[in-house]
């Protein structure tokens, strides 16, 4: 049943390459908008305040041997690609690494990406 699933299965950096994916924990929040509720002195005179959210990014790595977790900590200003099971692409532009990312003992670290506009591609 999970092969018909919409999952994130591939996620590449423009200049960089692919990130290679370790299973689970792996999600793509596009950017969007935040509605809060503003109560009214009747049901009918509420409404909503509404503010953007940026794109989000929360991948879980494999730390292979050629792959420079500090550079990838250090990401600023770059295009990511991101690609789902069921063949939809969205990009980030202008992205950037949250923090810089803590390499576990099972050789894996998450990262997290945050670009203020998401598109989707396909």
């Amino acid at each position: 049943m999970s092969a018909h699933l919409q999952k994130v299965c591939s996620v590449s950096v423009a200049g960089f390459g692919t990130l290679p994916l370790a299973e689970g924990g792996n999600t793509f929040k596009a950017s969007g908008k935040k509605r809060d509720h503003v109560p009214g002195s009747k049901p009918s005179h509420g409404g909503f305040t509404e503010a953007h959210t940026p794109a989000e990014l929360s991948l879980s790595l494999t730390a292979k041997k050629t792959l420079k977790t500090q550079a990838i900590g250090l990401m600023e200003d770059e295009i990511i690609t991101i690609k789902t099971t069921n063949g939809v692409t969205h990009a980030m532009s202008s992205a950037w690494c949250e923090e810089q990312p803590e390499l576990g003992d099972d050789g894996k670290f998450s990262v997290k990406f945050i670009a203020n506009e998401s598109e989707q591609l396909s």
